[in-house]
């Protein structure tokens, strides 16, 4: 066959150059099958060639050792690989014959007939056969079922069967080898390959799948471990031998080691280390750590100590006895330090038990501060206030009025006053219910320490006053005990009973109770059994005039009625609507006025308005207009 194999090539040397090809080919070679296999029908086989590695081939079967051919594969890409399913008819005596498309003077063909069986007669992976999942570290049965003695070599691939790893290189054919699973991998497939030659060979169906054989179950994300706090490492594995614990404190971008060598038992107890931060669990077997897996998400290691108090914004005066608290895990000590205005934290309690409380006098200067406890047994954890505190020489706020007891009446104006640290702004607010809810009064005013405020309703016993700073320091006070609103009852002043208001004068209706709100004034003329709306709505001040209309009447009765919140209503007592009075005085009887001389016409009224001014000149039988409409003023200048 060698010598062939030169002439064949030569021959096409020749053919090439009297072609005038400007370039030498690579002759092509059959690798598989090239004499002894034997291929099962339904068998899939790769068809391995090797050489002038362009362009498409053509693929051909003969079932007769080369007198005749068949096509397998008419147009194939030139990629020195085709994958086959073997079919029949069974022959003892079959060869592949290859040809380039593009230069059929390049060709190759098997060196020896191969043979192609009855599946009976071949090799048959039976487990794995595909879809199984198979645990890294766990011991499992690899099958298969193949004719004849011999030995066969065992081979695994991970990538869907692309390459491939020797497990055996060499063992008994008899149907079974015991495997300790390593991976972990997706697309795993068997191969057996029968060591005769014959060369059967079989492949899995389809894939199979190697897990890591181990799975972290705690902590698997979400988890918050405090420093020092005692916790439970847990995990599922598979096999015996030890494993190995290793912690991430960047998510699972580097690890620590915990444990370099811990039985596979599922658990490991743990005293968290600091510092605090974004970790993962990852456990891998020892004697194989491609077996592995980590925490799915990320848990937490806190600082295993809070700050609750100062926490921030609080106001602690020079002098007065603060307690420093804060929450932690385990036993221990801790220490206290103060850091103020931003500088670097000074110790001021050197060790104290870990019990969450400890009194501090406060000391100066004034300043701004935050206070950070540390674990001796481990100094990474430790926490601090969540802002700045406020060291004071005086209170953020005291109110001093009103402080209890006082009375306020609706409408009155009264001032609220408060001390403390000075600048910034306030808000004031109001509760009526001894300071179950409270209702706004200013929302923002200057710290000044005073404001003034002019009483509202509705009236309470329960009232109390809380002024807060709105800027830091941030504080607030309330007054020590409840005061009372009361509303001052309404009160008509005028009329007066026994007063004659004369239809069409101006007259002043006054009141007391004044201050915020509105009243209506409404009016009877019989004596409170019927009443008319006078005045519909006038603000509560007390005092309102009001043009007196007819018809007289003795049972003349005013009422003043409050609107909206104010309450209370008031009646005057009776007074009485007239008339009024008019008389004249000149002339009245006995005067002798020269035609054509001035004269003053004069009388005297009760009312207001405006006369009419007529004269009789048959002794009052008929009278003539001298003036229609002129000021109800008492004279009325004549030239007669």
């Amino acid at each position: 066959m060698t010598h062939f194999v030169r002439r064949t090539i030569q021959v096409v040397a020749a053919l090439a150059v009297l072609a005038g090809v400007a370039h030498a080919q690579t002759p092509l070679s059959i690798l598989t099958p090239n004499g002894g296999e034997v291929w099962p029908v339904g068998a899939s086989r790769d068809i391995v060639w090797s050489g002038a590695t362009r362009g498409n081939v053509r693929i051909e079967l003969s079932r007769d050792s080369g007198l005749t051919f068949e096509s397998i594969f008419s147009n194939v890409r030139n990629d020195e690989v085709q994958v086959w399913e073997v079919d029949g008819p069974p022959s003892a005596h079959c060869r592949l014959r290859l040809t380039l498309l593009d230069d059929p003077t390049i060709t190759a063909e098997s060196a020896a007939d191969f043979t192609i069986a009855d599946t009976i007669v071949g090799m048959t992976v039976t487990n794995p056969n595909g879809g199984e999942t198979w645990e890294g570290g766990s011991e499992r049965l690899i099958t298969w079922s193949a004719p004849g003695d011999g030995n066969v070599r065992i081979e695994l691939s991970r990538d869907g069967g692309v390459s491939w790893e020797t497990l055996f290189a060499e063992t008994p054919n008899d149907g079974m080898e015991p495997w300790t699973v390593r991976g972990p991998a997706l697309a795993c497939r068997i191969r057996v390959t029968l060591l005769d030659v014959s060369g059967l060979s079989d492949v899995s169906d389809g894939d199979f799948s190697i897990t890591s054989g181990v799975v972290v179950t705690a902590p698997n994300g979400g988890e918050t471990w405090e420093g020092l706090s005692q916790q439970l490492i847990t995990w599922v594995a598979r096999g015996d031998g030890d494993v190995k614990i290793e912690l991430s404190r960047d998510g699972g971008l580097t690890y620590e080691t915990l444990f370099e060598s811990t039985p596979n038992d599922g658990s490991e107890p743990w005293t968290v280390t600091g510092p605090p931060a974004t970790c993962r669990i990852r456990i891998s077997h020892v004697d194989d750590p491609t077996l592995e897996d980590e925490s799915d998400g990320d848990f937490f290691i806190t600082s295993g100590v809070t700050v609750t108090a100062p926490a921030g914004g609080e106001i602690w005066v020079i002098g007065s006895q603060q307690q420093i608290t804060w929450t932690a895990a385990g036993a221990g000590d801790v220490t206290i330090a103060l850091s103020r205005n931003g500088e670097p934290f000074q110790t001021i309690i050197d060790r104290t038990p870990n019990d969450g409380a400890e009194f501090w006098t406060v000391a100066g200067p004034v300043s701004t501060a935050r206070i950070l406890i540390t674990r001796l047994d481990d100094p990474t954890l430790s926490s601090e206030s969540r802002d700045d505190f406020f060291i004071t020489q005086t209170p953020g706020v005291t109110v001093i009025e009103p402080n209890g007891t006082e009375v306020w009446t609706v409408g009155s104006r009264q001032f609220i006053r408060w001390a403390g640290v000075q600048g910034g702004r306030v808000s004031i607010d109001l509760s009526r219910d001894a300071g179950l809810t409270w209702e706004t009064l200013f929302a923002s005013t200057s710290n000044d320490g005073i404001q003034a405020w002019v009483v509202t309703g509705p009236e309470s016993q329960d009232v109390m006053i809380r002024v807060t700073r709105l800027t830091p320091p941030f504080a607030s006070d309330t007054s020590d005990a409840t005061l009372e609103i009361t509303t001052q009852p309404l009160t008509v002043i005028a009329p007066q009973g026994g007063d004659d208001w004369v239809v069409g004068t101006q007259q002043l209706i006054r009141w007391g109770g004044t201050g915020v709100g509105a009243v209506g004034i409404d009016l009877s003329r019989d004596s409170g059994d019927h009443w008319e709306t006078i005045i519909p709505r006038t603000p509560n001040d007390g005092a309102q005039f009001w043009t007196v209309t007819g018809p007289p009447t003795f049972g003349a009765l005013i009422r003043v009625v409050g609107l909206d919140d104010l309450p209370g209503i008031d009646f005057s007592d009776p007074f009485t609507i007239s008339s009024g009075t008019l008389d004249l005085s000149q002339p009245n009887g006995g005067e002798r006025w020269a035609i054509g001389t001035a004269q003053g016409i004069t009388w005297s009224t009760t009312t207001g308005g405006t006369v009419s001014i007529e004269l009789s000149r048959d002794g009052g039988d008929t009278w003539e207009t001298l003036f229609a409409n002129t000021p109800n003023d008492g004279s009325q200048p004549w030239t007669v």
